[in-house]
């Protein structure tokens, strides 16, 4: 209870100790103090008393007191990779791995650098140093897998969860093994740059971590492979597999009530997979208590992963623009005071796009700014080969160019991306396949009369048909997310086929369901496509109300570049809202 206020009063007196006897005593409760400091979220404090407690050891710390300079090392190196101090994360783990023999007595710090290395986007090397120990600890992979390989685990995995009730998998025995165990957790540490890495050795990762647990036992990081692999279901379109086996990561996560794996499973459950079934409020409300549990319990990581989710809800959810500009900004302070650098680029990227629609940059389809250089990260992330984050850039590009009605240039963007549809469990990749259709579709009708596009139009129409198709399963699955997409969709198919009088009342429901489930935006974006569809079939009257009630809810949300492009071009339109020359000074 007072291990801080004695630990504090024995460093005052450090001076009188020469007993080395005493000295590793004191070490001990320099130990204690880390780790309870470390509870606290006291990163910084923690070293200091790991710190002190390594200066107090004699210079044969190695040979006398093993066990003890190495579990002050590895906590050593643990809170400087929390305080962001990664040369200090270095120096430890250094020492501990030339002094350590035994692979077991390495684990720890191999894991800790796994996590630092990530955190600087040094992906490659964390990736193979977690390769190379699990080919130590006998689970070995191949260095490039195959779809047959990917194939053949996902059938083993099924299997081994098909055999069993979700009764009998939550009663699994405990995993006993300290080399699986040791496994288990290299695992958990490469997953997540797997997903940002080598999506072809993701799969593979995920199933092991599955396999291991039914066939081993059960263990906390359990939860994690559970609903990873319910990842690569959704990546299936199996969702039923992949609701399944959420839920029983929820409840292994609930069997071990370990606090600081609730982080990441949460992330993964609400972040990635629950939008497809449950409304996104009460998804962010999960997502925002696992973001604050990676808070206290130094998951740096998944708390900047869960943030950066939060970020893309709130860009395709309406959020007041101005109310994002604020969240983002200070989340970016918080990324980079944590040397989180891989999640700092995408949430550079968001606010960048936040900046574009609040008309704070020079072309509000380029994502340069004051936040980022668009052309220089686009090269950054080539050179790095950072495929995931290459492919939000360009889903954010997409979006800005069919907002800006730049339809030719969104429909390249859609190209970029459209393999990542595939991976539709991801809530930024179902926008992706929404403004894909809308992009081929309003392609589509402008070339409604040009004989000499027939071939090009025959080509968006078909590609609006699968974006159709995609949307309409998940519009059964969550119809509160995604039924007014699928309206508004068929309202563009309708049209860019001529029938006006089926194309109206789709509009019409799209932008009620838009409006009374909260996405401002995409109701400002259906009446917009009302406007713009019977303006083109000549009725000017109707198309100023429609674009009228287009521009007071662009101005709502406060899409400035928005408002100040419909104004220009339709200098006709009359707005109630504030003027945009006072929200942008603002």
């Amino acid at each position: 209870k007072y291990i801080f206020l004695i630990v504090d009063q024995i460093v005052r007196c450090k001076a009188l100790l020469v007993d080395q006897d005493e000295k590793d005593e004191l070490s001990l409760f320099c130990l204690r103090a880390g780790r309870k400091a470390a509870v606290c979220s006291d990163f910084k404090n923690s070293l200091y008393y790991f710190t002190f407690g390594i200066s107090l050891l004699s210079e044969q710390n190695w040979r006398d007191q093993f066990y003890l300079t190495l579990d002050l090392h590895n906590a050593a190196a643990e809170a400087a990779c929390c305080t962001g101090d990664y040369n200090e994360t270095d120096k430890y783990i250094t020492e501990v791995l030339s002094h350590a023999r035994l692979l077991k007595d390495k684990i720890h710090a191999y894991s800790t650098k796994i996590y630092s290395l990530g955190a600087r986007k040094r992906l490659q090397e964390a990736m193979q140093t977690g390769l190379s120990v699990l080919g130590e600890l006998g689970e070995t992979f191949p260095s490039k897998a195959t779809k047959a390989n990917i194939l053949l685990n996902i059938i083993k995995t099924k299997l081994l969860l098909n055999g069993k009730t979700d009764n009998d998998l939550a009663e699994v025995s405990d995993m006993l093994d300290p080399d699986k165990i040791a496994a288990m957790s290299i695992l958990n540490l490469i997953c997540p740059i797997a997903w940002f890495l080598r999506h072809d050795m993701f799969p593979l990762l995920s199933c092991r971590m599955v396999q291991l647990s039914l066939q081993h036992g059960m263990t906390a990081v359990s939860s994690f492979g559970l609903v990873t692999f319910g990842l690569v279901m959704n990546g299936l379109q199996r969702y039923e597999d992949a609701e399944r086996c959420m839920n029983l990561g929820l409840t292994i996560l609930d069997r071990y009530k370990v606090q600081e794996w609730l982080p990441r499973v949460h992330v993964v459950v609400y972040g990635l997979h629950a939008h497809l079934t449950k409304p996104l409020k009460i998804c962010n409300e999960h997502l925002s208590h696992a973001i604050e549990g990676g808070l206290e319990t130094g998951d740096f990581e998944f708390a900047t992963i869960g943030s950066q989710i939060t970020f893309c809800r709130f860009i395709f959810t309406g959020k007041p623009l101005q109310e994002m500009k604020r969240f983002i900004s200070d989340r970016a302070d918080f990324v980079a005071s944590y040397k989180q650098e891989q999640v700092l680029v995408y949430t550079k990227i968001s606010l960048q796009l936040v900046y574009n629609l609040l008309g704070l940059s020079r072309d509000p389809t380029v994502l340069t700014g004051e936040a980022m250089n668009e052309e220089r990260t686009f090269s950054e992330l080539r050179t790095k080969k950072h495929e995931s984050a290459l492919a939000s850039m360009n889903v954010y590009k997409l979006y800005l160019c069919f907002l800006m009605n730049r339809y030719e240039v969104a429909s390249t963007m859609a190209e970029k991306t459209r393999l990542w549809t595939k991976r539709g469990h991801l809530f930024l990749f179902s926008q992706q396949c929404f403004y894909d259709g809308l992009s081929s579709l309003a392609n589509a009708q402008e070339q409604q009369r040009e004989w000499s596009q027939r071939r090009k139009r025959r080509k968006h129409l078909s590609n609006a048909k699968k974006a159709i198709k995609f949307m309409k399963k998940l519009a059964r699955l969550c119809p509160a997310t995604y039924l007014h997409k699928v309206f508004l969709l068929e309202a563009e198919f309708a049209a860019a086929k001529g029938n006006l009088d089926d194309a109206i009342p789709l509009y019409q429901c799209s932008a009620s369901m838009a409006d009374h489930e909260g996405f401002l935006h995409e109701k400002a974006l259906a009446c917009e496509r009302a406007g713009l569809t019977v303006r083109h079939f000549g009725d000017s009257l109707r198309s100023t109300t429609f674009l009228s009630q287009a521009l007071e809810a662009y101005s709502e949300w406060g899409a400035c570049a928005k408002v100040v492009q419909m104004r220009t071009r339709f200098p006709e339109l009359c707005s109630s809202t504030a003027s945009t020359e006072e929200t942008i000074i603002s």
